[in-house]
């Protein structure tokens, strides 16, 4: 998935999920002077799972259930994960934002409801 913003030349931010080890990469995709930032919610139990943020052309966060309980994503659980862009005092860039919903099955690929 890939922030939402209007652009001719490439989106800013991109988000890579793989179940299989709850692995979850988030990239700043652009040479803009914005991050991009990913928060991920618990829609089955319905609470906040965590937050992270990638800035800087090209650079990458990658976090995996290996990381520890906070990063473990519950098994056949809906996850929310809501992409968007930061500028550079930190607020919200218009338009930017967007998202998915991923059910946490190890052996199938698998959207869910909101």
């Amino acid at each position: 998935m890939y922030t939402n913003e209007f652009s001719t030349v490439g989106k800013g931010g991109r988000v890579d999920f793989l179940p299989v080890g709850d692995v979850v990469e988030l990239c700043d995709s652009k040479r803009d002077g914005r991050s991009a930032k990913l928060g991920v919610f618990d829609q089955t139990g319905f609470f906040t799972k965590y937050e992270i943020e990638a800035s800087g052309y090209g650079k990458c966060t990658k976090v995996s259930a290996s990381r520890g309980s906070y990063f473990n994503l519950a098994e056949n659980h809906c996850f929310k994960f809501e992409i968007y862009l930061l500028d550079s005092d930190g607020d919200i860039v218009p338009g930017s934002e967007d998202d998915a919903y991923w059910r946490n099955y190890n052996d199938a690929k698998a959207n869910c409801d909101p």
